[in-house]
């Protein structure tokens, strides 16, 4: 194996637990994300200024879970597709160590000339007697 094939092979091994590590995250992240709370109810104090104050307090409270609410889903859909493109990098990186790992013990050598220089042999009924 030469030293070009083992460099290769060292740097598909570190994409692939990079990637394992991106997508596990992804998962824990999206799985286990923070619950927003619950929404503020409007309270009656007879017309006073308290009333006022509450449900403003109130209406900005709903509001930052509401926002709350839009923003962590927007977040899970982002990390849901960073969690694919990393699985497609994986498979990737997989396959690469694969076939380095073919080439470097002679199982391959390159398939683009072992597919031209092919050469197909037909029989026909009457060979097969």
């Amino acid at each position: 194996m030469t030293t070009q094939s083992k460099v290769k092979i060292i740097k598909n091994i570190v994409i692939v637990i990079l990637s394992l590590i991106a997508i596990i995250s992804a998962i824990v992240e999206t799985n286990y994300s923070e619950n927003p709370g619950s929404f503020v109810d409007s309270k009656y104090y007879g017309g006073d200024a308290y009333t006022g104050i509450q449900q403003a307090a109130a209406k900005g409270a709903n509001n930052t879970r509401l926002l709350n609410m839009e923003i962590s889903h927007y977040f899970r859909s982002v990390m849901w597709i960073i969690a694919i493109a990393f699985a497609i990098l994986l498979v990737k990186a997989i396959f690469n160590i694969v076939e380095e790992i073919m080439k470097s013990n002679g199982m391959i050598s390159g398939l683009n000339s072992n597919f031209k220089n092919a050469q197909v042999e037909t029989k026909t009924d009457t060979d097969l007697k």
